[in-house]
Formats: structure tokens, C-alpha cells, sequence
């Protein structure tokens, strides 16, 4: 198959593949037109390359032979015409069709102006209303406005914490606090506040011997056993006892504390969880039920959280 020295007058991702001399078998010929595609010749950058022309769209391509007879061919145009009109459908504009090398990700300009670098399927799914196309820095410039009306400054987001951001308070104070709480400024500084989240609290350990299934209850409260016996909605005659209560200086470091230690042991055992089905209404909580083979460890969370806040504090 002899070379040429003639290139195609057209590119293909950014060059003109040079032009070879050859012949294009009938099972070639074949397979291209059952996929919608006309074969141009032969051409770089090697002599197994074929270049085709798209029926549909006009646009060129290459694939290799083994590729055109054996495999489904994607048409860069075509997608790119149906990217460009999903775009166009939300109002926004397909800046690159190819963002970081990625075949699936795509850099749009969204009607706001920011770019971003998105999925083209979830792109798709916001054109036919599925989803939705926000823009994050918008959505951040959001948070930090919302913020400043109660005093406070967007730090960043949170990594572990979905649907958390951190913010600082005007005298200083960083808190992690949820997006939907500083929407509403349903948000108290753990250092300025007087409330009850500022006050002194306590991460207890309660066991409940429900009927057949003994449980063991991880949580915080500023008066644990008024939680266990007034709050929890447990029958009085289903034997119950606070096992361990460490105090905390304040209501938002016990919470903090607190959901921390439900997070590792999720991680390390998910199976220590007991799923609200199987005790239902016989404790007024949907979770931090666990069972009793999860005391111990619960037990050495708790002195890791004691030894990070020592205090003389006693319940009231």
C-alpha cells in the first residue's frame, strides 16, 4: 500500500491525516454503511486507519478496520451536536467537548457565566428537566451572603460533613454548621451564645432491655436521664439505665462530638446499628440505637472524647 505525500482537506482532532493508497475491502464498505457512515479512504496514522464521513452529521473521523467490522462506532459531531443543544436547552454553552482528556466530561459556560466541568449525562438529564444545572460558585456566593446576615463569614466547605459548611463568627469563633440551619440563622455561637446549645452537656450510654432485643443508645443531652425516662417514650416496665454520662462544655461540642463517634462506627461495623424496623415505636428516636456487642467500643470512644475535654462540670 504505497504512501502519498496528499493530505485530507479536512482535520480530524487537529490535523490532516495524510492520504494512502489502498484498497477498502467489501466487509468494510459494509459494516461502515450499516452503522451510518460512508468510507472516505485510507489514511494516517497508520494503514490499518480508515477514514469515514458521518451520514448524519458530515464530520469526520478515523477508527482502525478491526474497529469499523467489529465494534459500535460513536460519532464525535453527532455527539457533540447533542451536547451543544442540551446546552442550548438550559441556557447555557459547550466550551470544550473533551474537558481535561475525560470522553465523558464536557466544560460548559452556564447562563451565570461561570464555567464549569460536568458530566455530559447529567448535563442531558438537566436539559430534559431531570435534574438540575446549578452552578457551585453561585451556589457558594449564596452561602456567604446568607451567612453575613447573621454575622458570620463562609470559610469552605466541610469534607465529612455533606451539607455542612464552616464558618467563622464575628468574634472569632469557627463552627461547622449545616446549610439549611444558617439559611433560617437557626445558628448560635458556642462561644457568645447564652442559649441552651451553649450551655454545659453530656454525651451519655443508655442501656434498654426491650423484650427480646437489648439495645444499647448513644447520644448527648443537657439532662440524660430525663431523656431516658421522659423523652424517649420507653414503656415503664422495660428495664432501662444510664450506663455512662462524660460532660461536655457546651451543647455544640457534645453534637460534634457525638455525631463524630456515630460516623466511626458506622464505618468500622455497620451491623452494630440497629435499623429503626426492628424496634419500631418502643423508643422515640429513628437512630444511635446499637447492639451490645458495640458497648466496648462505644466505651473507648467515649475516653477518647473525655480525654479531649476534661471538665469539672457535674449534670444538673
Amino acid at each position: 500500500m504505497p504512501f502519498t505525500s496528499a493530505h485530507y482537506p479536512f482535520q480530524i482532532d487537529g490535523e490532516y491525516p495524510p492520504v494512502f493508497l489502498g484498497r477498502i475491502t467489501p466487509d468494510e464498505y459494509d459494516a461502515a454503511d450499516r452503522k451510518g457512515f460512508v468510507i472516505l479512504g485510507r489514511g494516517g496514522p497508520d494503514l490499518q486507519m480508515i477514514i469515514l464521513g458521518c451520514r448524519a452529521c458530515g464530520q469526520p473521523i478515523q477508527r482502525r478496520s478491526n474497529v469499523v467490522k467489529k465494534c459500535k462506532i460513536d460519532c464525535e459531531g453527532c455527539i457533540r451536536k447533542k451536547d451543544e443543544a442540551a446546552a442550548v436547552a438550559i441556557g447555557a454553552e459547550l466550551v470544550s467537548p473533551k474537558a481535561a482528556g475525560h470522553r465523558h466530561l464536557r466544560e460548559w459556560r452556564l447562563k451565570c457565566g461561570h464555567t464549569v466541568i460536568r458530566q455530559r449525562v447529567n448535563m442531558h438529564k438537566a436539559a430534559r428537566g431531570d435534574n438540575n444545572a446549578g452552578c457551585e460558585t453561585c451556589r457558594e456566593e449564596r452561602y456567604a451572603k446568607e451567612a453575613q446576615r447573621y454575622g458570620w463569614t463562609l470559610l469552605g466547605p466541610v469534607s465529612d460533613k455533606a451539607g455542612y459548611r464552616r464558618y467563622q463568627h464575628t468574634c472569632g469563633t469557627v463552627q461547622d454548621v449545616s446549610v439549611g440551619n444558617m439559611l433560617w440563622g437557626d445558628i448560635a455561637c458556642q462561644k457568645c451564645t447564652k442559649g441552651a446549645s451553649g450551655r454545659p452537656s453530656f454525651i451519655y450510654i443508655f442501656r434498654i432491655d426491650l423484650p427480646g432485643l437489648p439495645v444499647i443508645k448513644l447520644g448527648y443531652s443537657r439532662k440524660p436521664h430525663k431523656r431516658l425516662r421522659h423523652q424517649l417514650g420507653i414503656d415503664l416496665d422495660v428495664n432501662t439505665e444510664v450506663l455512662r454520662v462524660i460532660p461536655m462544655p457546651s451543647g455544640f461540642v457534645a453534637r460534634e462530638e457525638e455525631t463524630a463517634a456515630h460516623k466511626i462506627l458506622s464505618l468500622e461495623n455497620p451491623n452494630w446499628a440497629v435499623p429503626k424496623s426492628d424496634y419500631g415505636d418502643a423508643i422515640n428516636t429513628m437512630g444511635e440505637i446499637y447492639r451490645p456487642d458495640a458497648l466496648s467500643r462505644i466505651h473507648a470512644l467515649l475516653n477518647e472524647i473525655a480525654d479531649r475535654h476534661p471538665t469539672d462540670s457535674s449534670e444538673t
